[in-house]
């Protein structure tokens, strides 16, 4: 999905051969997930705290995240849960991670355009002081 300039990022698959064993006596594993692209790090900022938002009104069972290159990977966490807990969570959090990130480039798009159409005005009123300046 895609607004203004802004492409939203998605998950698009679970990196099954990147899922950890579990420890020993114990059932968690790390689970990494495949996103549409590299985000940005204000992206990974909004995800995080939307992350950890929307699982503090959720369930018990709780995962940690990390984010690197055009990855998610959850923590102490196993594939059920995923299933069962996580699928809904992960989608609250993009879903407000990229409204934010794409609010966030509008605001510097139209920053952007303020400041090009200044340099503009600027470039051409130099041109028209020089096109009157007579060194004779």
């Amino acid at each position: 999905m895609k607004t203004g300039n802004y492409q939203f990022i998605q998950i698009t698959s679970v990196i099954v051969e990147g899922i950890t064993d579990p420890p020993p006596g114990g059932s968690h594993c790390e689970i990494p997930l495949r996103l549409s692209r590299t985000p940005e790090p204000k992206w990974v900022q909004h995800l995080l705290r939307a992350w950890e938002r929307h699982q503090n009104h959720g369930s018990t069972h709780r995962a940690g995240m990390e984010v690197g290159a055009d990855r998610i990977i959850l923590d102490t966490t196993t594939i059920d849960d995923l299933e069962e807990f996580h699928v809904r969570t992960l989608k609250l959090a993009l879903d407000e991670a990229n409204q934010l990130a794409s609010e966030d480039d509008g605001k510097l798009q139209s920053t952007v355009s303020e400041e090009q159409i200044k340099q503009k005005q600027h470039r051409e009123h130099v041109a028209a002081v020089a096109q009157r300046l007579r060194f004779d």
